[in-house]
Parts: C-alpha cells; structure tokens; sequence
C-alpha cells in the first residue's frame, strides 16, 4: 500500500511487481505478444487492432493485499469475451474497470452502454 498522497508509479513509489509492455518485441509481433501474454495473466480476450507499427500496450500489476491491481495503458483497439473465452477459463474473475482518459462502449447480452473518462464498470 503507499503512503497517503502517493500515487502509484510516482518517484519513490516501488516498481510495479510484474510488467509486459509491447515495446519489449518487434512492432510487427506486438498484438500476437499482447494477445498471449493478457491471456496468461488475466483474461482469455479476443483482441483486434487496426494493422501497423502503431500498437502499443503496458500492463503494470501491483500486489495489493489479497487481490492484484491491473493498470493498463493501450491504444486502440475491440476487445470481445467470448463464450468460447469463457469455456477456457480455470478460474472465476472479477474487474473493475475504471476508465481514467477516453472513452469505450460495452456491451452485454446486447446492452450497449457508452463508458467515459471518471466512469467505473
């Protein structure tokens, strides 16, 4: 936990405890990288991305107590949970998503609801 104050990431705050980033490979192998290792480490997603050297994506995760902080920084992209998805999954999950820059639309089971920055899902 960090002093009051604190944020995370902030000079004098530790490192996060584990890191992937996209600019660890090549431009050409970032959405294969991303797709494998989100998959590993939190969710089976479906992901897509226009084509190009322009895809990028960091995932910090904390240790908080008993559950894990996720914090994500991505470029564009549609990002589905298929039943299939769901079918290989060992374990049950629960997010909470809080949407700190931009915008994103979810659906479920044909809902559709507009998320903006300061939301949480």
């Amino acid at each position: 936990m960090t002093p009051e104050g604190e944020v995370l990431g902030a000079p004098g705050v530790p490192s996060p405890a584990r890191c992937w980033s996209t600019d660890d490979v090549r431009p050409r192998d970032a959405l294969s990288y991303w797709c494998d290792s989100i998959g590993q480490v939190m969710l089976e997603l479906d992901i897509e991305a226009a084509a190009g050297h322009g895809f990028r994506e960091q995932l910090d995760q904390y240790s908080l107590g008993p559950t894990t902080g996720n914090f994500l920084q991505a470029t564009s992209q549609s990002v589905a949970r298929t039943r299939r998805n769901i079918s290989r999954s060992s374990q049950e999950t629960f997010l909470l998503v809080h949407l700190r820059e931009g915008e994103f639309e979810f659906e479920r089971a044909g809902q559709a609801t507009q998320v903006r920055s300061g939301d949480c899902l």
